[in-house]
């Protein structure tokens, strides 16, 4: 409960990037290369999540910060699945399902907020340490399991 606490004055003090991303000025050029968020997008579109037109935008927040966005997705996968069964845009169970966000963007961005910090930090950025993320994030001892099943099928996704 503490640990909610601080997560939620944290994340409601904490300076967004929202604004910048709005007005278009945050540009992050993919890399010719770089599919992610295509796959990101295929995945979230075959699964109908109400995140799929948000692919671009968990890939540019998580760039920013340096975590792995096919974390992102996946633990939003094994949280609500993929963003269908949760309130106010918090798909990844921030504070046991009990914070919401205004926006997608601000939902995208306090998860990869918090996994850009103590003790996620060195685990979440590419390719995550799936395993070491579930110790400190979820009480279920399969978490890690079921996150890596959408972890992989993000990583296997076929893109037009």
């Amino acid at each position: 409960m503490i640990f909610s606490i601080i997560v939620w004055r944290w994340l409601n003090t904490a300076t967004t990037i929202e604004s910048h991303y709005e007005k278009g000025e945050l540009k992050l050029e993919p890399l010719p290369t770089d599919r992610r968020r295509e796959k990101i997008s295929a995945f979230l579109e075959k699964y109908q999540s109400p995140f799929m037109d948000y692919g671009g935008v968990i890939v540019d927040i998580s760039d920013i910060y340096g975590v792995d966005p096919f974390l992102v997705v996946a633990i939003a996968g094994q949280e609500s699945t993929l963003g269908k069964y949760c309130t106010g845009w918090n798909c990844w169970g921030i504070c046991s399902g009990c914070v919401s966000y205004g926006t997608p963007e601000l939902g995208i961005e306090a998860i990869v907020k918090i996994l850009n910090r103590e003790p996620y930090q060195e685990w979440s950025s590419y390719p995550a340490n799936i395993e070491r993320v579930s110790e400190h994030y979820a009480a279920d001892p399969d978490w890690s399991r079921k996150v890596g099943w959408f972890y992989e099928q993000i990583s296997i996704e076929q893109t037009r």
